[in-house]
């Protein structure tokens, strides 16, 4: 029988594993809730776009701040929004509408929670655009 001259350390690729797999969990989580996070800061800012944009083209409506928040909460459907969410100013010696809204995110990780300080962040995003006077 031939011996061999080093001989093969057993488990020491199953303890490396145990020691790196909590490290990569954490990583993979965090990416899930970085890209959850992006994705709602990505829909409350084409909302508050679309919601100032309706406001540029409409500013003489009656109620046009209820419009305006209808527009916001239609185009931000699966996040929740309410009125509650949605801040609109007129400027009317600059001709301009500001919209903001805001998102209240809540990480899937508790321990992006433990890191964060608080259960959740407040994801907030304005767009202004000009009034359009149509004719």
């Amino acid at each position: 029988m031939k011996r061999r001259r080093y001989p093969q350390p057993y488990g020491q690729e199953l303890l490396e594993y145990a020691l790196i797999l909590p490290l990569f969990v954490f990583m993979m989580m965090g990416m899930l809730d970085l890209g959850r996070a992006v994705y709602y800061y990505s829909a409350i800012f084409n909302a508050a776009r679309e919601g100032a944009r309706y406001g540029s083209v409409h500013p003489d409506e009656t109620d046009v701040e209820a419009s305006i928040c209808s527009q916001v909460t239609d185009w931000a459907v699966d996040l929740g929004l309410t009125c509650a969410n949605v801040a609109t100013a007129f400027d009317l010696v600059a001709g301009t509408v500001e919209v903001t809204v805001s998102y209240s995110f809540t990480p899937v990780t508790p321990l992006v929670q433990v890191l964060l300080g608080s259960p959740s962040i407040l994801l907030t995003t304005s767009s202004i655009m000009q009034l359009e006077f149509i004719p």
